[in-house]
């Protein structure tokens, strides 16, 4: 997917559709995610107003933007299936902290 030919209005809008999906539903498609995560890191001063250790701080530290959106989805994913204890190896955990009452994932056995 690239997003780049799309002017910087169509890409709001996109924007602001994930985050009305993602206020009325809790949830987002993973494909959803990826445009988030490219999203916040390419236009950062559109959220200056958030807490610098927030998820999305995070995220715009990675500088994913500047990645394909395949790279950015395989990020996203390895994120997600990595158990803690190896991210903490690595140098730590980028996710989000986990929803209330969401069940976090577990790594199959």
């Amino acid at each position: 997917m690239n997003i780049a030919p799309l002017n910087r209005l169509t890409q709001r809008f996109i924007m602001d559709a994930v985050w009305m999906l993602q206020v009325t539903t809790e949830d987002i498609p993973f494909e959803l995610k990826v445009f988030w995560a490219w999203y916040v890191s390419r236009y950062p001063e559109e959220f200056d107003d958030l807490p610098s250790d927030g998820a999305i701080a995070q995220i715009q530290k990675l500088q994913v933007s500047k990645m394909a959106f395949r790279d950015i989805s395989l990020y996203l994913k390895l994120n997600d299936a990595l158990p803690e204890e190896l991210l903490e190896t690595l140098g730590g955990d980028s996710r989000p902290p986990p929803r209330k009452g969401a069940e976090p994932l577990r790594p199959i056995p």
